[in-house]
């Protein structure tokens, strides 16, 4: 049987498959892309955390907070946003954590990763938002707080296990909770109506669908990508890596 398309629906419908294959391409890369940084610059923040532990060691009853972002590489323009790659900002003590490192080399190179931020389309800072506030935010802030209450393991040496347990332990379940509940909000107030078909397997409500609101559905996408990038073990929880991270004590 030949499928046909209803009549005054063809613009509609193109319209629509076009859009879903521009978000396919692009969105999804970048969904990934974004969390998987995201992922290396918290297992990288932590190993800064762990130096700072063995360079102060009265940090084990600090006082550790998290705010919104206070540094940012760059500002985007033409309809984009500078996402951030961590979920906030950690103070120490009401202090920024490098200013606890002795070397300007290693103070810098954490202070970066606080400010890292990405040119991204608005969809992308709505994802992160919502994650933040299901869990995202304060599941970063227990992980960097966890590594402060452990025993040095000597000056300049990162404690490689316990990066490691609380990456896995801590980080990764409490940022895919967090995921999961933000896509169960925005599912509950999704905009975009479900495909519906006539007897001959055609679409009939592509208008509906290409004039709806896409933008809770891109970030549902985007959020679930982000969840899939937490399958992947960042390499800067190697060996090599973290002695990268001890070096800039040295250097």
């Amino acid at each position: 049987m030949n499928r046909r398309i209803p009549q005054g629906d063809q613009p509609a419908l193109a319209r629509f498959n076009q859009l879903n294959v521009t978000r396919f391409r692009s969105d999804i890369n970048k969904a990934i892309g974004h969390s998987g940084t995201r992922n290396s610059y918290v297992a990288q923040a932590t190993s800064f955390f762990s130096l700072i532990r063995n360079v102060a060691p009265t940090l084990t009853i600090a006082s550790v907070i998290i705010r919104a972002a206070q540094r940012k590489m760059f500002s985007s323009t033409g309809g984009y946003q500078a996402a951030h790659y961590l979920p906030g900002q950690i103070e120490i003590n009401n202090d920024f954590p490098w200013r606890f490192l002795p070397n300007p080399n290693a103070r810098q190179r954490l202070e970066s990763l606080f400010a890292g931020v990405e040119h991204l389309p608005p969809a992308f800072n709505k994802a992160d938002s919502a994650a933040e506030d299901k869990g995202l935010r304060e599941t970063f802030r227990a992980a960097s707080e966890a590594i402060l209450v452990y025993p040095s393991t000597g000056k300049g040496l990162i404690n490689r296990s316990l990066v490691r347990r609380i990456y896995d332990d801590l980080w990764v379940p409490g940022a895919s909770k967090a995921y999961g509940k933000a896509i169960s909000q925005k599912s509950l107030v999704s905009e975009v109506p479900p495909l519906e078909h006539d007897s001959d397997g055609n679409i009939t409500n592509s208008t509906e669908r290409s004039t709806a609101d896409w933008d809770r559905q891109d970030e549902l996408e985007i959020l679930g990508r982000y969840a899939e990038a937490l399958r992947s073990t960042p390499p800067d929880l190697k060996d090599e890596k973290m002695t990268e991270i001890e070096a800039s004590l040295r250097s």
